[in-house]
C-alpha cells in the first residue's frame, strides 16, 4: 500500500472515528440517566458535509422498527481491548446479524462501551436504508416540535428489579451478585470482590435506575 493510499484512508475514516468517539460520549450519558437529543450527527470533514444517526438514533430507528431480539452477546480481552460481539435475530425476515466493536480497556466503563457498540453496530444492519434517511430528514427538520428538557425515569411493564437483573446479565455480572427485594429497596451485593471494572459497570447499572453504592454498608441500593 503506497503513502499516498494510505493517507486517502486514514482521511476517509476520520468521520468515523469522530462519530464513535461521539457515541461513547452519549453511551456514557445514559448511564447517568441523561436525556438525550442528538439524533442525528453532521459536520464538515475535508468540505464534504457528514450526516449519520448517532447512538441514540439508531436506537430510536430500531425501537420504531421494532420485531428483533437479542440473542447473544460475547466480550473478550484482546491486546488490552474489550471486544464484543452482539448476536441479534430480524423476528420479521428471519436472520441473525452481527455486531462487533472494541474499546480500550483503560476507558472508563470500557465493558460497557464496548458491548453497547456491538449493539449499535448489529442494529444498523436491520435498519432499512429508506428509513434510515427519513428518520435523518424529520431530525433535522426545523419544524419538528421542540423536545422537552427532562431527565425520564426508566419505563418498563417489566418490575424494576427484571429491568436491572436483565442489564446485569447482559454485562455478564449477575452470577456474581446476590439481588434482594426489600419493603422499600432493592438491595445488590457482591459474592466476591468485584474487578475494578466490574464494579464500575454495576455502579452505572445502579445509578440509573436511581440506586447507589453505600460505602460503609458494602452494598447497592436501589429505592422501589
Amino acid at each position: 500500500m503506497t503513502e499516498t493510499t494510505e493517507k486517502k484512508n486514514e482521511l476517509a475514516s476520520q468521520p468515523f472515528q469522530e462519530m464513535d468517539v461521539r457515541d461513547e460520549g452519549q453511551i456514557l450519558a445514559e448511564m447517568r440517566g441523561e436525556f438525550l437529543e442528538q439524533y442525528v450527527y453532521s459536520f464538515n470533514q475535508g468540505g464534504k458535509a457528514i450526516t449519520n444517526l448517532s447512538y441514540v438514533g439508531v436506537k430510536e430507528a430500531i425501537r420504531r422498527r421494532g420485531h428483533v431480539q437479542i440473542l447473544d452477546h460475547k466480550v473478550e480481552e484482546v491486546n488490552g481491548k474489550y471486544r464484543a460481539t452482539v448476536l441479534v435475530h430480524d423476528l420479521v425476515n428471519d436472520i441473525d446479524v452481527l455486531g462487533v466493536s472494541e474499546a480500550e480497556v483503560t476507558k472508563t466503563f470500557a465493558y460497557v462501551l464496548a458491548v453497547n457498540k456491538a449493539e449499535r453496530n448489529a442494529f444498523m444492519k436491520l435498519i432499512p436504508a429508506k428509513f434510515y434517511a427519513e428518520l435523518i430528514k424529520e431530525k433535522l427538520s426545523p419544524n419538528r416540535p421542540a423536545p422537552v428538557n427532562i431527565t425520564p425515569k426508566p419505563v418498563s411493564n417489566q418490575p424494576k428489579q427484571e429491568q436491572i437483573e436483565e442489564e446485569l446479565i447482559q454485562a455478564n455480572l449477575l452470577e456474581l451478585l446476590i439481588i434482594k427485594k426489600e419493603e422499600d429497596n432493592i438491595t445488590i451485593h457482591y459474592k466476591t470482590l468485584l474487578e475494578k471494572e466490574a464494579f464500575k459497570t454495576v455502579c452505572g447499572i445502579v445509578e440509573k435506575f436511581g440506586g447507589k453504592w453505600v460505602k460503609e454498608n458494602g452494598v447497592w441500593i436501589v429505592p422501589l
